[in-house]
């Protein structure tokens, strides 16, 4: 049933995630391929990336379920959705939310319970922002990502390209471009990455889940 009521968009690197029928509709979206940076604008006048969703991460920009259909008001931030590269999404439109709940219940706990990992991220980050150096953060969002791009095997270390630039970065952890030269610079001395133009190379991930719970 869920199947039947998906819909498949694709989008091009840098192009914003429409909603098709207008306004702040807020479905449920999965990412397939690619990646999808979720954004707002309410912290400085530039885009700040509050989460970073890869290919089997499902998110949503507005309340789980909630088939209403009100927009955000005057006083909220808004939350918009940008393709990281080229990224194939699918969505459950949230006129079709309401009716797969009335026939399947059991997809309930479900949908909370991705709402809530989506919030758990999102609170993990702000505490990261307070007890953890630019440093760590860095290395355990490389670390992760690295995670979400392909299998990282535990018989040595792992070798995964991030298509991730340095300014996206710095947008990711609320940084300048200048402190995250920096200390990828320093975990290239640790042969943990190797950095090229617009990309980096995750040489052990293993290195960076060190540096991001102990530090370097």
């Amino acid at each position: 049933d869920i199947l039947r009521v998906l819909q498949v968009d694709r989008y091009r690197d840098g192009q914003p995630l429409a909603d098709p029928l207008g306004g702040q509709h807020h479905p449920w979206m999965g990412c397939v391929r690619g990646a999808v940076r979720i954004c707002s604008e309410a912290f400085s006048d530039l885009p700040h990336t509050l989460d970073f969703a890869g290919p089997g991460q499902w998110f949503s920009l507005g309340p789980a379920g909630d088939a209403a259909g009100d927009d955000l008001g005057p006083d909220e931030p808004e939350v918009y959705a940008v393709a990281h590269r080229d990224t194939t999404v699918v969505r459950i439109p949230r006129t079709a939310m309401a009716g797969l709940l009335q026939r399947h219940p059991s997809f309930g706990p479900s949908l909370l319970s991705q709402s809530a990992l989506q919030t758990r991220r999102l609170m993990e980050r702000t505490d990261d922002l307070k007890s953890l150096s630019l440093g760590q953060r860095l290395a355990k969002q490389l670390a992760l990502m690295a995670g979400q791009a392909g299998p990282l095997g535990e018989g040595g270390p792992a070798r995964v390209v991030l298509d991730m630039a340095q300014h996206e970065l710095a947008s990711l952890l609320g940084a300048s471009r200048q402190r995250i030269n920096q200390q990828l610079k320093r975990l290239e001395q640790l042969n943990a990455i190797q950095v090229a133009t617009g990309r980096l190379l995750v040489r052990d991930h293993r290195v960076l889940q060190r540096i991001g719970e102990q530090g370097c």
